[in-house]
């Protein structure tokens, strides 16, 4: 897997791997790169999966809670908008998932005035079926909140004691804007009694029952930050950031898909590893895969090439990519000091091609008396040798000289990729 590889300085990237996998043919595109540094220390590449969605043979249960307070229209609008698209791409990689969908508020007129009392709705229970699930997310209706905690302790408490399958894998989508209750009510929606909620009470539950959650959360206040990290990061989630309501169907299915089969990381090899840190970027294409590479190369290194070697790791045992990049090299050049940058051979080579046609002109306008050469004074019209035609002689020079000193620097360059 760890190889170096020469690139020709002209090339800033090449190099794709294709693969015949058990869900079809996958590419990795630009598995060889180039970056040149010369005023800075630090790059960025991009390193892009194209594959055919995996099919998980495992059965899902998720379950769609939304808070259903005002504040919240946007998002529950689009998501039911995309509610068919949304369980069809899901059900696409594994077949045998079930969703359902669920509201919470808050409790009426204990924290709000609502006239709607429902403080918890199962609107639909699990289903196959996208046609429900889009009918049930349009059928939502929306309350008052009253004040700023909202009843997470009790929609999630609900939501564990859902109809849930034996040894599926369990999800809920989580979104919201609030924080909760420090003391819920609970079922009695009374105070002080036996079946009051707290959060760290809930979340043990969920974590007992192996129910994962993934928090949305459409605000990025602190303390509702700090409630879904919390919230997520106790049941094996992820809590998630919603700037735009219009992304919610992007951010569910990026979520599930996450959590049901992680990525395959990618990450730099030996001494390298310092240099570069690896992330996820989203794609809005279903099977695309596109991972960012951050490289800072420390201060006070030697001017020189250095060839970054890079490898796929995944948490999934036997992994078809990971397997079948066992043997196929991916990597990224960095390049740094000025004399390295491939401009110091195409420049001269400018030059040069600027030499050629100023004096291929100069013989159209009868610069010449009988020859096209150059490099002699005797053969110019002396009546006609001007200032300009000294400054072509010593251009030729210059760019000739140049020329052969950056093709021995890109030479020298390759020869170095090699040592190093």
């Amino acid at each position: 897997m760890i190889a170096s590889f020469v690139l020709v300085a002209c090339s800033p990237s090449s190099g794709q791997y294709a693969f015949n996998l058990p869900d079809g043919q996958t590419t990795v595109g630009a598995a060889h790169q180039t970056k040149h540094l010369i005023t800075s220390q630090h790059t960025q590449a991009k390193i892009a999966i194209n594959a055919p969605p995996h099919k998980i043979k495992a059965a899902v249960d998720i379950l769609l809670l939304f808070d259903r307070t005002r504040s919240m229209k946007n998002v529950i609008r689009t998501t039911a908008n995309a509610a068919t698209d949304i369980v069809e791409d899901i059900q696409s990689n594994v077949p045998d998932t079930r969703f359902s969908v669920a509201t919470v508020g808050d409790y009426s007129p204990l924290f709000t005035d609502s006239a709607d009392k429902r403080t918890w709705l199962l609107n639909t229970d699990f289903t196959f079926s996208a046609k429900e699930i889009e009918k049930a997310a349009h059928n939502i209706s929306l309350t008052s909140g009253g004040d700023l905690p909202e009843a997470y302790s009790r929609g999630l408490y609900e939501a564990s004691e859902l109809n849930w399958r034996k040894g599926a894998k369990k999800i809920v989508i989580f979104f919201g804007d609030s924080i909760d209750h420090p003391i819920d009510p609970g079922r009695d929606e009374i105070l002080g009694t036996a079946d009051d909620l707290n959060m760290q009470q809930v979340l043990a539950i969920l974590k007992a029952k192996k129910i994962t959650v993934i928090g949305i959360r459409t605000v990025n206040d602190p303390s509702v930050v700090n409630q879904f990290n919390r919230i997520s990061s106790i049941t094996g989630g992820k809590s998630v950031s919603l700037d735009k309501a219009s992304a919610s169907s992007e951010v569910i299915i990026a979520s599930i898909k996450n959590t049901l089969a992680k990525p395959a990381v990618l990450i730099a090899q030996g001494r390298f590893s310092p240099w570069v840190t690896t992330k996820l970027m989203p794609s809005k294409q279903k099977q695309r895969t596109l991972y960012n590479i951050d490289i800072k190369v420390p201060d006070n290194t030697p001017i020189g090439v250095y060839n970054i070697p890079l490898k796929f790791y995944s948490a999934t045992p036997n992994d078809a990519l990971v397997n079948a990049l066992r043997n196929s090299p991916i990597d990224i050049k960095i390049i740094t000091g000025w004399y390295n940058h491939p401009i110091v051979l195409w420049l001269p080579i400018l030059l040069l091609l600027t030499y050629l046609a100023w004096t291929g002109l100069a013989m159209i306008r009868g610069g010449y008396k009988r020859s096209i050469s150059v490099t002699s004074k005797a053969k110019y019209d002396t009546n006609r040798y001007t200032p300009s035609y000294l400054a072509l002689d010593i251009l030729a020079m210059v760019s000739i000289l140049s020329t052969a000193v950056a093709i021995y620097l890109c030479v020298n360059q390759l020869v170095l990729s090699e040592i190093l």
